[in-house]
């Protein structure tokens, strides 16, 4: 059993700077609705960097052959089996 999860199709990283917990808050709730569409082109681009004045998105494509429906049943297999391990 490998002591590592499934990796998915993508990873998102983002990084939020500002001066107050508001400023944060605010690029975030940006992000939720609508920026994210914005940056990934309404979901047309798989791996982007996209640079703000206080918010920078990533996405990479790091498993291309991964799918929805794959990822998930690694990941309830390998939970299961992390689950059924003695000692942990």
């Amino acid at each position: 059993m490998s002591d590592e999860p499934p990796v998915a199709k993508y990873r998102l990283t983002v990084e939020v700077t500002g001066n107050s917990h508001e400023e944060i808050e605010s690029e975030l709730h940006f992000l939720a609705n609508g920026g994210y569409l914005l940056s990934s082109d309404y979901h047309k681009r798989d791996a982007f960097r996209s640079i703000g004045g206080r918010i920078t998105q990533t996405l990479e494509h790091v498993n291309p052959d991964m799918t929805p429906e794959r990822y998930d049943a690694e990941l309830e297999e390998w939970f299961t089996k992390r689950r059924e391990a003695p000692g942990e």
